[in-house]
């Protein structure tokens, strides 16, 4: 990703194959729909030296947004010098413990093909995880002989126009 906000960003792409089931296909990061909101009130969102704020534009609901969030985000990292420390479109090959020790962590990563090898004090994981599709598997699901739908993408909620993948047995 070259932006920050990650599950915060929208975009309105559909991958090709929903259930990400071809390793070749186009990944296009994010599962938000236009109209998506938090589950958190917004006066739990912020922190305590930067608190989440007065509502944007009007907005009378307690839940923010997707856009607010994520306005809220890029905010809060401009402000606190942040954005100039990330690096965009890398990703960590290897972390690992120095030695023994709890303190020191070697974080290798790789920038197109650029192998980087670093030392940290500490590693904070922000892994992606709503990118790849999850199908259920357990015992007995091959004498079922019913399709598996995983909801991928939710274009309007207003004219019901939601777009899954299935997979048959």
């Amino acid at each position: 990703m070259d932006r920050l906000g990650g599950t915060w960003v929208y975009d309105p792409r559909v991958e090709s194959d929903p259930l990400g089931l071809d390793p070749d296909r186009e990944v296009v990061h994010g599962s938000l729909y236009p109209s998506l909101r938090t589950n958190i009130p917004r006066q739990l969102l912020g922190f305590s030296d930067y608190p989440f704020g007065s509502r944007k534009n009007g907005d009378l609901r307690i839940f923010p947004g997707h856009q607010e969030m994520l306005n809220f985000l890029n905010e809060f990292a401009e402000e606190f010098g942040l954005v100039e420390l990330i690096r965009f479109n890398t990703e960590v090959v290897r972390v690992e413990r120095v030695g023994s020790r709890i303190d020191e962590w070697v974080v290798e990563s790789r920038t197109g093909h650029k192998y980087c090898e670093e030392i940290f004090d500490a590693v904070v994981v922000c892994n992606g995880h709503h990118t790849q599709p999850r199908l259920a598997h357990f015992r007995g699901i091959e004498k079922w002989g019913g399709d598996r739908f995983i909801v991928t993408t939710i274009e309007d909620l207003n004219n019901s126009r939601i777009r899954s993948g299935a997979k048959r047995n």
